[in-house]
């Protein structure tokens, strides 16, 4: 394998993430993410290159015989040479969950953590791994997400018990 040119990125060390899209029955895309290369492979199928440590929000969908049959938000970062990666399909040679929204009730919940993320101004692939995982904390011990602020251009989460 030759060194890339400046500007161009060997798939040494990439994450590959299958995006495709087939109307009314199934998609796999990215809600956020800047992949450093796209590749079509065939009609509504292409792949997402992604560098490592680069965050990226992947979401699932497919269609049942009467509405939706699956429905999914996970929020990864691309692993890292020699790191151990978890498996997601569609995705390899796979990456680090920091957030997994299975359901359509927790999908909405991830979105609406990330829409308050946005109106604080920050952008999504610069928050830090350490946030996304107390939203996962607080998902599991199912609790409200984490209030998220942004410090001196960092973002850090700030966890607040929550009194029932």
């Amino acid at each position: 394998m030759t060194d890339a040119r400046p500007g161009e990125h060997t798939s040494l060390h990439l994450t590959r993430v299958l995006l495709s899209y087939e109307h009314q029955r199934a998609s796999r895309r990215l809600f956020f993410g800047e992949p450093v290369r796209r590749q079509s492979v065939g009609r509504g199928v292409s792949h997402a290159f992604f560098e490592p440590s680069q965050t990226f929000c992947y979401v699932v969908w497919e269609a049942g015989s009467y509405g939706t049959k699956h429905w999914s938000l996970v929020v990864c970062r691309a692993g890292r040479p020699g790191e151990t990666l978890d498996r997601l399909d569609g995705v390899e040679p796979g990456v680090r969950i920091l957030l997994r929204a299975g359901t359509a009730h927790y999908v909405h919940k991830a979105l609406a953590v990330m829409d308050e993320i946005v109106e604080d101004g920050a952008a999504l692939t610069t928050v830090p791994d350490a946030y996304w995982r107390a939203v996962q904390v607080a998902f599991d011990g199912r609790k409200p997400a984490p209030p998220f602020q942004r410090s001196n251009g960092s973002a850090t989460a700030r966890l607040v018990e929550t009194k029932r």
